[in-house]
């Protein structure tokens, strides 16, 4: 029988378990032919095998060995007359890493996961790219989806609860240079998240109140007093900031805004996290921007404690003037200076006056003096 020609196949590297490589698409052989594959990888290990598919040895990082492959069919007819067909190519490969971005409002409310993989390898186009998400949690169970966004609406409704996300995702690339040459590829992640139903107002604000005692507790420190002020004037403005966005109805990033106040709030510690694993109700955020709720809290801002008052109140100031309009002998003055500040006073003429301070409390003096007059007290 003459040499057979025509001889070709293809090469898959099959990385969906344990990497296999494996050949496909050879031609019908005459009845009575063997055959067999000769296959060198890039460290020169040789291997002869009569199937179509070899366990491939790893490199030292336990990953495929990148390099120089050499891959000899040789078909052998009843007549021992022997073909052989070569291939010979590089291969260069980095699997992508996962990227599984978190969206999630409970003010809404909804919880989203997206896959924002930027899929691709130099040197090869991918054909076909295949998903499965798989979420789980106590009240909802496990469910599953293959889009590329992932909605966790379980029954119509959004939990209170623990999730396990996981993403796995197939990809099948070809080489760009040798076409016969193709991956097929899974790659999964997996990662742990929660949504919890937003602290009532009056809650973040005994938080904060709490935070402001504590700093007042460190009035004879340094540096520790230096960062708790920060974190309180930090949490301070978040929590401004949080009310002006709902009071325009902006919700952008308000979930990320309130997590970032609930770690300062503690410590700058997450706070462990108890799930409800019960629905989470839509917020009516028109509580401020009109009428409605958020949590239990009732009516609009006006109807609320004067949060942002009482706030200024416990703001620390580095300095404070008092204007005394009214002649008097005592001059009685209430600062949120958080400390036993120094005192220089003045007369409605400008000159200097002395008195006998007595400093009540860090947020409270009098000043007494021999006369009653009007003028400032500049406190430092």
């Amino acid at each position: 029988m003459a040499t057979l020609t025509n001889l070709t196949f293809n090469i898959k590297f099959d990385l969906i378990g344990a990497p296999t490589l494996v050949m496909s698409g050879m031609p019908a052989l005459p009845s009575g032919a063997t055959s067999k594959f000769t296959i060198t990888l890039p460290d020169r290990y040789e291997n002869v095998i009569t199937g179509a598919s070899f366990p491939l040895r790893l490199d030292s990082n336990g990953t495929v060995q990148l390099g120089g492959y050499m891959v000899v069919y040789e078909v052998t007819t009843s007549d021992l007359v022997k073909s052989t067909f070569s291939r010979f190519f590089q291969f260069y490969y980095t699997p992508v890493e996962l990227l599984m971005s978190e969206n999630f409002d409970v003010f809404t409310p909804s919880l989203t996961y997206n896959d924002s993989t930027v899929y691709g390898a130099p040197g090869f186009t991918n054909n076909t790219i295949s998903r499965t998400w798989t979420v789980v949690s106590a009240p909802t169970g496990s469910h599953t989806g293959t889009a590329q966004s992932y909605d966790l609406v379980s029954a119509g409704q959004y939990y209170d609860a623990s999730y396990s996300v996981s993403l796995a995702s197939s990809i099948l690339y070809t080489s760009i240079n040798y076409p016969y040459v193709t991956i097929d590829e899974r790659i999964t992640k997996v990662v742990s998240a929660y949504a919890q139903t937003p602290p009532e107002l009056k809650d973040l604000v005994i938080l904060i109140s709490s935070l402001k005692t504590r700093l007042d507790s460190l009035d004879n420190t340094v540096q520790p007093y230096v960062n708790t002020k920060a974190s309180f004037e930090i949490a301070q403005s978040l929590f401004v900031h949080i009310l002006d966005k709902i009071k325009v109805n902006n919700t952008d990033g308000i979930y990320r805004d309130l997590k970032d106040l609930i770690v300062i709030l503690h410590n700058e510690q997450i706070p462990t996290y108890v799930a409800l694993n019960i629905p989470i109700l839509p917020y009516d955020l028109s509580t401020y921007y009109g009428k409605a709720t958020w949590g239990k809290i009732v009516g609009d801002i006006t109807q609320q404690t004067d949060l942002w008052s009482h706030l200024q109140t416990l703001i620390t100031h580095d300095t404070y003037v008092h204007n005394q309009s009214a002649p008097s002998s005592v001059w009685d003055i209430t600062h949120s200076m958080g400390k036993f500040p120094s005192v220089s006073i003045v007369d409605s003429a400008g000159d200097e006056v002395e008195g006998t301070v007595n400093h009540i409390s860090n947020t409270h003096l009098t000043i007494t003096y021999t006369a009653a007059f009007s003028g400032k007290a500049y406190l430092n």
